[in-house]
């Protein structure tokens, strides 16, 4: 084989605790996250002489060491013994970035499933997801999705069932990114967090809820500290909760809200409702943990 295309899909935290800093700095977390249908898109290929290539139609895109798809490449290569091999990885953006939906990292671990089956290394899961831990916090989660239950630093997953009714999200997309070190930092000045290592209580259950169950038992302790340092977030979250008439959600450190239907016919109708009368954010509807059939063209977010 020497070429191969990969989907890379979005996530939200459907829900998000977070635990005050241990002694190495980290935040210990406990997460249910789940892949939706909003997907970026690879293409590796095995040509040209010996060294790694990569091109993205996103010009704001690092090209450094802080690019996970180059990050994530290299220590492969490495770890396989590979440093030699002639790649060119091509990157089709559709995931917004600093928004909370780990298209950086969904991309870092894209690039490890399809570097591990484009030289036929055999790497088990358990092995990528050593490497995976090592690149960013979300990172395993992508090996293991499209639904599941994240606790240490993200590298402890357990597979959860994807939501059985609230299979819908409208995505609130902001004008504006937010970082995920700056929303950390604002979440421990303001002293959130606990002690103890946080856990979702009764996350088994949880699949099984309605959406309006599962909007009122949700939360995301990232929250207080992203609308403390964006304002504006937070004034467009109690804008959309009033104008949609139910409880609105922030994916990871942000900046992207969402709420979630049992109906697609209703999460389109209030997709379009928010459309005709709020300027400024993007919304989509997109659905939960979905198949690979579901990538097809790129959302059109509007």
């Amino acid at each position: 084989m020497n070429a191969l295309a990969i989907a890379a899909p979005a996530k939200l935290n459907l829900a998000l605790r977070v635990g005050k800093p241990d002694g190495t700095g980290y935040h210990p977390l406990a997460s249910w996250m789940c892949t939706i249908a909003l997907f970026d898109n690879l293409s590796i290929v095995r040509e040209g002489p010996p060294g790694l290539r990569f091109t993205c139609d996103d010009p704001a895109l690092p090209r450094d060491a802080g690019n996970l798809v180059l990050r994530a490449a290299r220590e492969l290569l490495t770890d396989a013994r590979l440093g030699y091999a002639a790649l060119s990885i091509t990157l089709r953006k559709r995931i917004p970035s600093a928004a909370g939906l780990g298209g950086g990292s969904s991309d870092a671990a894209a690039t490890l499933l399809g570097l591990n089956r484009l030289f036929e290394l055999g790497f088990g899961r358990e092995k990528l997801a050593l490497i995976a831990s090592a690149l960013g916090s979300d990172v395993p989660f992508f090996l293991y999705g499209p639904s599941a239950y994240c606790r240490g630093r993200g590298e402890r997953v357990s597979p959860l069932p994807a939501p059985s009714l609230a299979r819908w999200a409208l995505l609130v997309l902001a004008p504006f990114g937010l970082s995920t070190a700056d929303v950390y930092r604002r979440f421990d000045d303001m002293a959130l967090g606990t002690a103890e290592s946080p856990e979702l209580a009764e996350a088994q259950k949880l699949p099984d809820f309605s959406s309006r169950e599962l909007l009122n038992v949700l939360s995301n302790d990232l929250e207080p500290a992203a609308f403390s340092l964006a304002p504006a977030l937070s004034d467009l979250h109690a804008t959309i909760e009033r104008h949609l008439g139910r409880p609105v959600r922030m994916s990871g450190s942000g900046s992207t809200l969402f709420t979630l239907f049992d109906d697609p016919d209703e999460a389109n109708r209030a997709a379009q409702r928010a459309r005709d009368t709020l300027f400024g954010p993007r919304f989509a509807v997109v659905t939960l943990a979905p198949e690979v059939s579901d990538v097809g063209d790129p959302l059109d977010i509007g």
